[in-house]
């Protein structure tokens, strides 16, 4: 009975670790929280001299972001899984002059939208030829 025991914590404390060793997108979401005051007190505090209410402000942001899922890709990030630290996470920005920090990724324009400009410039480009040459 001690045996199975101590068998089944084992095998729970080895679930535990390798569930904290998955990539970014696999952990949960306050796994994803602490992983990330971890780096606003390791990384971003020293880097840019934040004071505990900014680092406060700072986790509570991220924080947001990661329960509205905007930080749940692995792209998004840049995460050590064999560390299982977080090294960046990518399209955070400084303000200087407000001390704070945000989040702002490049928005992609669709294929279809694009093509269409390029018709639009084709046709009108063509109509010019036309009308030049008659």
């Amino acid at each position: 009975m001690i045996e199975e025991n101590i068998n089944l914590n084992d095998f729970l404390l080895n679930e535990i670790e390798c569930n904290k060793k998955e990539i970014w997108s696999k952990l949960n979401n306050n796994l994803k929280i602490n992983k990330i005051k971890e780096f606003t007190e390791e990384s971003l505090k020293k880097e840019y001299e934040l004071t505990n209410d900014e680092v406060n402000k700072t986790n509570q942001y991220l924080s947001n972001l990661v329960e509205k899922k905007i930080i749940t890709k692995n792209n998004d990030v840049v995460y050590n899984k064999e560390n299982a630290k977080l090294e960046k996470i990518n399209y955070l920005n400084f303000n200087n002059k407000t001390r704070k920090f945000f989040y702002k990724k490049d928005k992609k324009s669709s294929i279809s939208s694009t093509l269409r400009k390029n018709q639009k410039k084709n046709n009108i480009s063509l109509k010019k030829k036309n009308s030049d040459i008659n």
